[in-house]
């Protein structure tokens, strides 16, 4: 509703009849009416690196606070007859075990896990528990190790997990882990500074094929996206962390979109001033439109590409 009046707004008062002309096919493009799916798009999941299990046979679940997380709940039902053609050891063992457990805190098994693996990750990648406890079972000791109550804190919560005296001679049935949140933090920032960077890049570029390659017009320009690519960056950078992808990718969009109308203007005012100040050489009043469309669209491509492919990593 709000880019709505906004578009609005912009094609009342503007002037240019090719931005005219663009704002209203986007208009009639909103207004157009779509279905919407509550359960579309990835959700929010828990990844857990475990140190220090890398010669270890276990078995790993998440405890819910709630009896239900998702498709997953607390059941009664037999081991379903697809887990027995598993040919994985201790596979039935484990499960009952983890039906069998009795936290203290009464958290939930919810009919959950999985086994070690050689990267020592556990990934629950589809509606996990909001707060849990981090249980891990071990089959030839028959021996438990439990964290204490964790919540998500964003989209993708990375934690890292390690079992105390998991290789000294302990008498205890339930050992104790050391859990920490393991967010990538530093890869998040070289992420946000490449995309910048490669944006900005892009979009100076085609100011160069524009023939725009006067030194006060390159500066101006590249001051502008600089400002923007940083300020839309940031947004992202915190829709990715707190919602994921989707938004990400919608919230891309949107201010895009915003950024293609502040800067049209922008280069629209600045050229005409140019153009009052030179009369030797003149810049066409839709140079700043058509520029700033291509620019736009051209680093929104790329920088959608970019950043699956930096998502992968």
């Amino acid at each position: 509703m709000v880019l709505i009046i906004i578009l609005k707004m912009i094609l009342i008062h503007q002037k240019n009849k090719l931005l005219q002309t663009i704002f209203a096919i986007l208009l009639l493009i909103f207004l157009v009416p779509s279905k919407t799916y509550g359960d579309i798009g990835p959700k929010p999941y828990i990844i857990i690196e475990l140190d220090g299990l890398e010669n270890q046979v276990y078995y790993i679940t998440l405890l819910s606070k709630s009896d239900s997380s998702g498709p997953n709940s607390v059941s009664d039902e037999e081991i379903p007859r697809e887990y027995f053609a598993y040919d994985i050891p201790y596979y039935k063992i484990a499960w009952q075990s983890f039906r069998e457990y009795k936290d203290d805190d009464n958290f939930y098994f919810i009919e959950y896990f999985d086994n070690h693996n050689e990267e020592n990750e556990f990934v629950w990648n589809y509606m996990p528990p909001n707060e849990f406890k981090i249980l891990l079972y071990f089959p030839e000791t028959d021996k438990f190790a439990v964290s204490d109550i964790y919540e998500r804190y964003a989209f993708k919560s990375y934690f890292k997990a390690k079992v105390e005296d998991l290789n000294t001679r302990s008498n205890k049935d339930t050992l104790n882990i050391t859990v920490e949140k393991n967010y990538r933090y530093i890869l998040e920032i070289l992420f946000f500074i490449v995309r910048v960077i490669f944006t900005v890049s892009i979009e100076i570029s085609i100011a160069l094929l524009f023939g725009l390659r006067k030194k006060n017009i390159l500066l101006f320009i590249g001051a502008t996206n600089i400002i923007t690519q940083i300020i839309l960056n940031i947004l992202l950078s915190l829709a990715n962390y707190y919602s994921g992808i989707l938004a990400f990718i919608f919230l891309y969009i949107f201010i895009e979109f915003l950024i293609f109308i502040i800067e049209a203007i922008i280069f629209s005012i600045y050229f005409h001033r140019l153009n009052k100040r030179n009369s030797d050489q003149k810049i066409s009043k839709y140079i700043a439109t058509i520029y700033s469309l291509t620019a736009n669209a051209t680093s929104f491509i790329f920088g959608i590409i970019i950043s699956f492919i930096l998502e992968m990593l």
